[in-house]
């Protein structure tokens, strides 16, 4: 089973990329954060459902709503980054690649140079299994 993040999720993951990097605090419209934490498990017009199947579409539907919709009044693409890789992390995969390339994701995403299988697909490609050491 997928576990999802919830908004409240998001709201921290906001909050730690703040205080990290600096920014504007703030959300713009609550309503969009509960659409965003709910939307990669929804299905055909809004029921609940697979419209987006797989691990790394959901992935994929997090980081392209979070930089694009703009709930927050600022960090959108780092935000996007942060829960795409704390969804992963919940799922048990972490993004093995330098921190350039995950920058230049987002400004694509940013600027929808790339679409939403192409985001899955670059997850996918820099995606490795966390290894339990027990």
């Amino acid at each position: 089973m997928i576990v999802g993040l919830t908004a409240n999720d998001i709201r921290l993951i906001h909050d730690i990329m703040l205080e990290t990097y600096g920014g504007i605090p703030g959300i713009k419209d609550p309503g969009m954060l509960d659409y965003i934490a709910e939307k990669p498990f929804y299905g055909p017009f809004g029921l609940k459902g697979e419209a987006f199947p797989g691990l790394f579409l959901k992935a994929a539907i997090y980081m392209e709503s979070i930089a694009t919709l703009h709930c927050f009044n600022d960090a959108h693409k780092r935000t996007s980054i942060g829960c795409a890789e704390m969804f992963l992390n919940f799922n048990g995969y972490e993004l093995d690649m330098h921190e350039g390339e995950l920058f230049d994701l987002a400004i694509e995403i940013a600027t929808k140079e790339k679409d939403i299988h192409q985001i899955a697909e670059w997850i996918e490609q820099h995606a490795v299994q966390i290894k339990d050491d027990k």
